[in-house]
């Protein structure tokens, strides 16, 4: 999924363990050990007139009893060695090798955390411990890093990014990373046993809802969770199958729903803090992206067929335009004057389209799909296919300003922007490529720089 809406740190080599907590706590730290020796003597099983039969594991025979592995509970693969917290004082959280000078521009890059947002509330759950944490690739035919899902809290103080544990054929679990923006540390870290995370959303008031989907050899259900960010304790249960996206609002959680699903042309609005009542507005999109006007007037929907608007808190439709033959919307950006920027599907060689006054205008090079606004009112960025190239265009008539390519900024990295992150207390950009690497991008006078808050650990 594209979100045009869109900290962490390398740890190349991690080789320390940290057991995590248990479902909604926050991880906490433990102690090294000397590495065990692998127990490598083959355990006799008891027979007791049951059946036996021989499986084999590489050119061992080993006996296994059928009556026992069909009552083995599944465990989720533990996933632990990526991550590790240790003491602020550890000589090991300085994984810096840069100069004095540099070390300085990036101390600009971090601010005060202001008194009364999410971050702050946060800190004190790991007071005195530094986190880090890289995401885990995948050597298998996946060959990437299985982040699904991320968001960025309504102050901005908080990115929250998921990560999918577990085999690549399940059963799966959860991880939660808060990165405190302002710092650029992780803030804290919680363990979703049992859930297959794949879309997050935060409310204004810092709720978290997730999807999580079904797990049929856990025997888990569809359903959209409702956590308490603070605490990490889960205060709602709500069945919800084939679930696309989730978004939230000043008033509504708005979920769509899978293209293969009964509900594809179906978006579920949920009335927050009123009891989560249900509403359903049919669409003439499948599969649509969503995204709730800064008005907080409209829902706006758009896929392969038509632009729409739902009047809100009525949720009516008010309008909907037929956007141009084979065009596919994967992202939707509403600029500071009103009018839209809608992406394309990547990979399908299409220019993003700008709405306004009624009209579609291609621009640009073919796009891939990620948007973000710009500190400066009248730009936006725009992230182009070719070598993935960031180009900050003006919203009027698509000049551009400036671009760079990230992939050709040392330290290098590899992937195209999966998403862009502005933020009024930035003084730069920071981004999450599709190689799972996250990083931010500044200037020193003429020339792009870049720091790599982590990267996978392969």
């Amino acid at each position: 999924m594209k979100i045009s809406k869109s900290g962490l740190f390398i740890i190349p080599g991690l080789a320390l363990f940290l057991a995590l907590t248990g479902c909604g706590e926050a991880e906490s730290p433990k102690k090294e050990t000397a590495p065990e020796k692998k127990n490598t003597e083959i355990k006799k099983t008891i027979r007791k007139k049951t059946v036996i039969q021989d499986s084999e594991e590489g050119s061992l025979k080993v006996k296994v009893n059928i009556k026992e592995q069909k009552h083995k509970k599944p465990e989720v693969k533990d996933h632990s060695h990526n991550i590790i917290i240790t003491d602020k004082n550890d000589k090991r959280t300085d994984t810096s090798a840069v100069s004095k000078k540099e070390a300085a521009i990036r101390k600009t890059l971090r601010t005060q955390v202001p008194a009364k947002s999410l971050a702050a509330a946060l800190t004190p759950l790991h007071e005195g411990k530094t986190i880090r944490w890289s995401p885990q690739w995948q050597q298998d035919e996946i060959r990437g890093v299985r982040l699904p899902a991320f968001a960025l809290s309504h102050d901005k103080s908080i990115l929250l990014l998921i990560e999918t544990l577990g085999e690549k054929d399940g059963p799966y679990a959860s991880r939660l990373i808060f990165c405190n923006t302002h710092t650029w540390t992780i803030a804290a870290v919680r363990h979703l046993d049992r859930t297959d995370i794949r879309s997050v959303t935060f409310s204004p008031e810092n709720k978290l809802y997730l999807f999580s989907r079904k797990q049929d050899v856990l025997d888990t259900q569809d359903e959209i969770l409702e956590m308490d960010v603070i605490t990490g304790k889960i205060t709602g249960r709500q069945p919800e199958k084939d679930v696309k996206q989730l978004v939230c609002g000043k008033d509504f959680l708005a979920v769509t729903h899978l293209e293969n699903s009964p509900d594809a042309t179906v978006v579920s609005c949920y009335k927050l803090n009123d009891g989560m009542n249900k509403n359903r507005i049919e669409t003439k999109n499948t599969a649509p992206e969503i995204l709730f006007s800064e008005d907080n007037r409209n829902l706006i929907l758009a896929g392969e067929k038509e632009l729409e608007f739902f009047r809100l808190p009525a949720l009516k439709k008010e309008q909907g335009t037929a956007l141009p033959e084979n065009f596919r919307v994967s992202a939707l950006c509403q600029l500071r004057d009103g009018s839209l920027m809608l992406g394309p599907v990547l990979g399908s060689n299409r220019q993003a389209l700008h709405y306004r006054n009624g009209a579609f205008v291609p621009f640009g090079e073919n796009a891939e799909g990620v948007f973000a606004l710009s500190g400066e009112v009248e730009y936006i960025y725009s992230v182009m296919s070719s070598k993935g190239r960031v180009v900050l265009l003006h919203r009027d008539d698509h000049t551009e300003k400036e671009s760079f390519s990230p992939e050709e900024i040392r330290p290098y990295t590899r992937g195209n922007p999966r998403a862009l992150f502005v933020l009024p207390h930035l003084k730069g950009l920071s981004i999450l490529d599709d190689g799972g690497s996250f990083y931010l991008i500044y200037r020193v006078e003429k020339r792009f720089r870049k720091e790599i808050l982590f990267s996978p650990q392969k």
